[in-house]
């Protein structure tokens, strides 16, 4: 996955992700407003940053299209998926095994795209048309 990695994610809830450290850990920022002025800034970086597990780095982060899940991707081609746990800005892993790979098959099951599917009704796009 070299062509296609992002390394800086935003999400409709406004959470901001960013590959650091030579993809050793991903952080996160908030879009807030200032009440006052009306002018958008990034917040500080959260201190509850996803650190990749040893001799890994993360290449490829997207969030799905509702925001509130992240899929972070490491140089193995193995996808984690995290979710927001009630606070933004804060991830906790997704439970399970579904998207582990085996390291005994090696490059054979190296991932090679990503697409979040659309969730219905939320995400479903309907093309205009004139009913005539």
């Amino acid at each position: 996955m070299t062509d296609s990695n992002r390394k800086l994610a935003w999400s409709n809830t406004g959470s901001i992700v960013q590959i650091q450290d030579g993809g050793e850990k991903i952080t996160f920022r908030t879009l807030q407003r200032n009440q006052k002025s009306g002018e958008w800034g990034l917040s500080e970086e959260s201190k509850h940053l996803i650190t990749a597990a040893a001799g890994r780095r993360f290449v490829h982060i997207q969030w799905n299209g509702l925001g509130i899940d992240l899929a972070a991707v490491d140089d193995l081609g193995k996808v984690q998926v995290y979710s927001m746990s009630g606070a933004v800005g804060r991830m906790q892993a997704a439970q399970g095994d579904a998207f582990r790979i085996d390291d005994a098959h090696g490059s054979n099951d190296a991932l090679v795209g990503l697409h979040w599917l659309p969730l219905y009704p939320a995400e479903l796009r309907v093309s205009e048309t004139d009913d005539k």
